[in-house]
């Protein structure tokens, strides 16, 4: 499953406790928190993620330009 499925199903399921909250105002609050800390967990993993990545492009830049010195 990709991080943007979770993300979508995570906001359903942050959705459907929103509509049960009026039912049961004891638990839900507590099960509020969970999904839309796990969205903002989620985000910052992509993120960090993405900073990786263009970490890795450099890197790769870095070293064909030296390989190519080299050659």
């Amino acid at each position: 499953m990709s991080i943007t499925n979770t993300k979508t199903s995570l906001k359903k399921i942050l959705s459907i406790i929103e509509e049960l909250s009026g039912l049961n105002s004891d638990s839900i609050p507590k099960l509020q928190a969970q999904p839309t800390n796990i969205l903002e967990e989620i985000a910052k993993f992509e993120e960090e993620k993405n900073n990786n990545l263009r970490t890795i492009e450099t890197n790769d830049e870095e070293m064909n330009s030296l390989k190519n010195k080299i050659s």
